[in-house]
């Protein structure tokens, strides 16, 4: 199903912790749950890899949510396919960085490049910083996917969740349109210069338009938000 469904979790933990996740599809809230670990909620790798489905609800709008939606997917056609290029750039790129600069690296490199000196109970030992285990664990992530599939499978998998996701960000952006308050039939237009993309829907008597642009650099994921009013 296109749109978006309320995916409710069940944690494999001694109080079966219980959370909600919006998607478009299963493996997008898998996904999503497991990226969202240690923000949004506390849990161990295991309860949250071994979470379960317990119910799925479909979030189904009778309004003008989906024929803005659906209008909304045919005029964000070329936005979309230039966002998911520059992805596609980005991760790429960042994949043969990281391999390039740390695929050698042994524990006693990351711990010169990345360390810093703690005191506890008056002791003073050299730790690995939080960004420097992280990148570690991106790397052997990494470095793992190269032996085994190399980094094509992993890049078509990643532009799979990012693609869904922008469908799912559309879709929230039609609720958000749809709440200015249509009372006739709407009619979308838009127009998408470069990495600008502006849009306009109207039954007459409301408009509300949307506007975002890409952002993107060498070392920053391309990434949006849109601006309605």
């Amino acid at each position: 199903m296109e749109f978006n469904r309320r995916y409710i979790f069940e944690l494999a933990n001694e109080n079966k912790t219980r959370v909600f996740i919006e998607a478009v599809s299963e493996e997008s809230a898998k996904r999503k749950l497991k990226r969202r670990r240690g923000n949004h909620f506390r849990a161990t790798r295991s309860a949250v890899s071994n979470a379960t489905i317990v119910e799925v609800v479909d979030l189904v709008d009778e309004s003008n949510v989906k024929v803005i939606f659906e209008s909304l997917k045919v005029e964000t056609t070329s936005f979309k396919k230039e966002y998911l290029k520059r992805m596609e750039t980005f991760l790429s790129d960042e994949f043969d960085d990281i391999i390039e600069k740390y695929g050698d690296f042994k524990y006693e490199d990351w711990l010169r490049e990345f360390g810093q000196d703690v005191n506890r109970y008056g002791n003073t030992r050299r730790v690995i910083t939080k960004d420097g285990e992280k990148l570690k664990s991106k790397t052997y992530r990494f470095k793992t996917i190269f032996s085994k599939n190399g980094k094509d499978g992993y890049i078509k998998k990643e532009l799979e969740f990012y693609s869904q996701d922008f469908d799912s960000k559309l879709f929230k952006l039609a609720g958000r349109m749809d709440d200015k308050g249509f009372t006739n039939d709407i009619k979308v237009t838009s127009k998408h210069v470069g990495v600008n993309f502006n849009c306009t829907v109207t039954d007459g008597n409301v408009t509300v338009t949307a506007r975002t642009i890409i952002a993107s650099g060498p070392i920053v994921r391309p990434h949006y938000r849109y601006l309605v009013r």
